[in-house]
């Protein structure tokens, strides 16, 4: 119930791969953004977000995105929270000349292994769109999808949660084409074959 976005994506994804949605991706997509946007107002008026708003407040841009979010805006912010997650600390390099350094040097996931997973990921990114991986309509990637798309209602950004999708979008890479299979020789071709080997 801590990671409540990983359940709650899941089951999102298997209701919504089923049925007339399966074939609108896009629509599905779209939908839940759309559903974000005018919930989360509504809820986060009766929950203290204090805590995690207070965590942001210094991030300048987070803040400012959160404030949109609060106010039935996350349609316009999901896309710069979801790069910001991906991307993590390597889109604001100035932080390794400073707070970096106060960081515990025996603390080996948030010295070295979140940013060596925000390049990685990141680099991922652009491989499977280059390759042409990232089609809505198979169901790894609108699962990740979903799955960015859920993690970026977070106030504060948290780059470890998208480990899982650096996993799934390995294997969405990795997915080959079948090949096609060879058309069978017609009997004189075979017959021509058998002869020439014979002689």
């Amino acid at each position: 119930m801590d990671r409540w976005e990983q359940a709650f994506v899941i089951l999102m994804f298997v209701v919504l791969r089923n049925g007339w949605l399966k074939r609108h991706p896009w629509i599905c997509v779209s939908g839940v953004v759309g559903g974000i946007s005018v919930l989360y107002p509504l809820l986060a008026r009766g929950v203290d977000l204090s805590g995690f708003t207070d965590q942001a407040s210094g991030g300048g841009a987070i803040a400012l995105l959160d404030a949109l979010q609060a106010r039935g805006g996350f349609f316009l912010a999901v896309v710069p929270k979801i790069i910001m997650s991906v991307a993590g600390r390597v889109i604001t390099p100035f932080y390794f000349f400073g707070q970096y350094s106060t960081l515990d040097p025996n603390d080996l996931q948030n010295r070295f292994v979140v940013h060596l997973h925000s390049v990685a990921l990141f680099a991922l990114f652009g491989w499977a769109l280059f390759k042409g991986k990232l089609s809505l309509k198979e169901p790894l990637p609108l699962f990740i999808a979903l799955y960015l798309i859920v993690t970026a209602v977070n106030p504060f950004i948290q780059p470890r949660y998208e480990y899982p999708v650096y996993v799934l979008l390995c294997l969405q890479v990795a997915i080959t084409t079948k090949p096609r299979a060879t058309v069978p020789k017609s009997i004189i071709e075979m017959q021509s074959s058998e002869k020439a080997i014979a002689t």
